[in-house]
């Protein structure tokens, strides 16, 4: 019996668990939809990182690349 308690409230909050992720991801997506901002996880980077030691020459004025340079 003692054991069958313990395996009924491990259930129970595997699925209170799952019902509150789902209203989670809902909540964000309604979020998004809105045009909110949303939490992301990670690390955004907006500038490339220069590796240590390097620089950057930007190039003369009036500069223009030539023709197929891209």
């Amino acid at each position: 019996m003692l054991a069958g308690s313990a395996f009924g409230v491990r259930a129970s909050q595997t699925s209170g668990y799952n019902v509150q992720q789902r209203y989670d991801y809902a909540y964000l997506q309604c979020m998004y939809a809105a045009g909110d901002k949303v939490p992301m996880r990670g690390a955004v980077r907006t500038v490339p990182q220069q590796p240590a030691g390097a620089y950057y020459t930007p190039p003369p004025p009036g500069w223009q690349p030539p023709p197929g340079f891209y």
